[in-house]
């Protein structure tokens, strides 16, 4: 189970990505706000990490932002990095190439 810290890591990190895409969408946080039916003071906590948006309005959000779901959400706590996994079986990898060849 995420702690606590972890939850609001993840919104926090939620919430800087849907910054990041309404600038790239050139919308204010008004505009974005009106398009999702919300107010702007809550597409701000949003942005903050404050305020956790539902599945809907998640999904909705990537739509307008013209980005992939997966994209816009950040990794969930306690999961696997299959990135940093993979990094890591190839440093362990390199490591065991060099010691036979030494």
């Amino acid at each position: 189970m995420p702690t606590k810290a972890q939850v609001d890591d993840f919104y926090t990190s939620l919430g800087g990505r849907v910054q990041r895409g309404r600038k790239r969408a050139n919308l204010s946080q008004a505009e974005l706000a009106e398009r999702l039916g919300l107010t702007r003071a809550s597409i701000a906590n949003l942005e903050a990490g404050r305020q956790r948006p539902s599945a809907l309005h998640a999904a909705i959000l990537a739509d307008v932002l013209d980005v992939p779901l997966q994209d816009l959400l950040p990794q969930a706590p306690g999961m696997a990095d299959p990135v940093q996994e993979a990094k890591e079986e190839l440093r362990e990898r390199a490591r065991s190439w060099a010691g036979s060849i030494t």
